[in-house]
């Protein structure tokens, strides 16, 4: 009798072994479906960015240097941040001032801006209308800034089944309530790229 019984206990501690292993075995595999990269979520998280190239903007504007050395701190902190924003897949617009009177940083746009998403603080203009007027493209904002802004623009038209392309680039100058494209015909299909506006972009003429 005690025989059998030490074989059955033997039997049970060599199976217990064997599903355990094999359970283990399982969870390996399969724990790179289930585990969550929380890395992912800390490169793309521009609100995190955001907050981060804010805090330099108010360390700059509150430190008590003349405004030479606070203009020299902002054009520092720009150029830092354009880089390590562009090493992330992100697009930054700083537009800002420095009032050398009131020895002040004035901040007028902070933009982020990726495929996913945007996040900015600041007025943005947008373009309510495109329409031709004396064979000139005429763009209309829906109100003007406070600020200077470039605008790139692809006139397309299609030509023999195919469509063909040219960019003119135009500044745009602070209080502006309209901007010209220039020469444009009737049909041109015009697509405006700026970091700083808002809106529709695309217009058929």
């Amino acid at each position: 009798m005690p025989k059998p019984s030490r074989s059955k206990g033997q039997w049970f501690i060599i199976s217990a072994v064997v599903i355990s292993g094999a359970l283990l075995a399982i969870s390996f595999v399969f724990r790179g479906y289930f585990a969550a990269d929380t890395s992912t979520v800390q490169l793309n998280d521009q609100s995190y960015y955001f907050y981060a190239i804010n805090e330099g903007y108010s360390n700059v504007d509150t430190s008590n240097t003349d405004c030479a050395t606070k203009q020299k701190g902002m054009e520092e902190l720009h150029y830092f941040e354009t880089q390590e924003m562009m090493n992330k897949g992100i697009a930054l617009a700083m537009i800002y001032d420095v009032d050398c009177t009131a020895n002040k940083v004035n901040k007028k746009l902070l933009l982020l801006q990726s495929d996913d998403m945007e996040v900015w603080e600041g007025q943005r203009p947008s373009v309510a209308s495109l329409t031709r007027q004396a064979g000139n493209g005429q763009a209309i904002l829906n109100s003007a800034v406070n600020y200077g802004f470039d605008v790139e623009a692809d006139i397309c038209n299609g030509f023999g089944g195919s469509l063909i392309c040219s960019t003119r680039k135009i500044g745009v100058p602070s209080g502006a309530g309209t901007f010209s494209i220039g020469p444009v015909s009737s049909g041109n299909y015009v697509v405006l790229r700026s970091v700083v506006l808002a809106g529709t972009r695309q217009f058929i003429l």
